[in-house]
This record gives C-alpha cells, sequence and structure tokens, in this order.
C-alpha cells in the first residue's frame, strides 16, 4: 500500500509541474474570418472580387441571351430549314452552349484564383502585425477561433488585430 502511494505522488508530480510551467504563457485566440471580412484591406478585397464577378455575370447574361435567341429561332424556323441547315444550326447552338459552360467553369475557377491570391497577401501582412502583437504583449500562442471549443471572450484578439491592421494595410495590390 504505502509503494502505491509513492508511487501515485511521483507519477501525480511529474505530470502535473509541467502543466504549471505552461500556465504562466499567454494564450489568445483570433477570428481570422472577421479579419478577413470586416478589415479595411478585407472589404477591399471583398469589394474588388464582387466588381470582378459582376463583369462576369454580364458577359454570362449575354451569352444566355444569344443562347436563348438562337434557340427560339431555330425552333421557329424548323420546319422551313432543310435537315442539313437544321443540323447546322443545332450544332452552332450546341457549341454555343460548351462554350457558355467553358466561360462559366473558367470565370469561377479565376475568382477562387483571385480570392487565394488576395487572401495570400493580406495574410503576409498580417504575419508581422501579429508578431509584433505578441512581442508587445507577452503572447506566447495565437490559435485561429475557428480551432477553439470554448474561451473566455477576454482572450480574443479579433478587434484590436483588426485596428491595427486598418491603420497599416487600407488596400491590397496584386499584378494580374
Amino acid at each position: 500500500m504505502n509503494k502505491k502511494f509513492i508511487f501515485f505522488f511521483i507519477f501525480i508530480s511529474v505530470f502535473t509541474s509541467p502543466l504549471k510551467s505552461f500556465s504562466s504563457d499567454k494564450i489568445v485566440f483570433l477570428d481570422m474570418n472577421k479579419v478577413l471580412n470586416n478589415s479595411e484591406a478585407g472589404k477591399y478585397i471583398n469589394d474588388e472580387l464582387k466588381k470582378k464577378d459582376e463583369i462576369y455575370r454580364k458577359k454570362i447574361k449575354e451569352l444566355e441571351v444569344s443562347i436563348k435567341k438562337d434557340d427560339e429561332d431555330i425552333s421557329a424556323k424548323k420546319n422551313l430549314l432543310s435537315q442539313d441547315e437544321l443540323n447546322n444550326k443545332i450544332t452552332e447552338l450546341n457549341n454555343k452552349i460548351k462554350k457558355y459552360q467553358e466561360q462559366l467553369n473558367n470565370n469561377r475557377k479565376e475568382l477562387d484564383t483571385l480570392k487565394l491570391k488576395y487572401t495570400k497577401v493580406l495574410l503576409e501582412k498580417l504575419k508581422p502585425i501579429l508578431s509584433d502583437y505578441s512581442k508587445e504583449n507577452s503572447v506566447s500562442l495565437i490559435i485561429d477561433k475557428k480551432n477553439i471549443v470554448i474561451g473566455i471572450n477576454d482572450l480574443n484578439i479579433t478587434n484590436d488585430i483588426i485596428k491595427i491592421l486598418d491603420n497599416n494595410v487600407k488596400k491590397i495590390n496584386i499584378q494580374n
């Protein structure tokens, strides 16, 4: 019994002493989504992406109108056209539809690529800000909020980082 007690005491001492040394470390969390969406630079990125998306939507809408017009034209003239002419018109329409689908996919890919580029540049600008913040405030670890199960709001530094980021970075320039 005495040996078990000594073993248990040593076991508890060994595993609780490292925990005490970590308790003095300051750990905070940051909501990266909020930073990316609510900072001046993040809002600029979202505005640029919306502008680009609107341009793409207009082009796609023009293609849709053209396809619909051609389809109605074929339907109206199908009894008047020879079989060869009808087949040619249908082939042309199918090619337009294929071009439309390719354009849609290309637009989506380009928007995704642009978003990744913009976000990467913003994150590069954010790294030194986070590093300076952690040094000035004796922070040992900054964790993204999405990886936190529960935490007190006093440990949330999101608004502080947004203010610092807004003072340092207003917009992101990307060379296309």
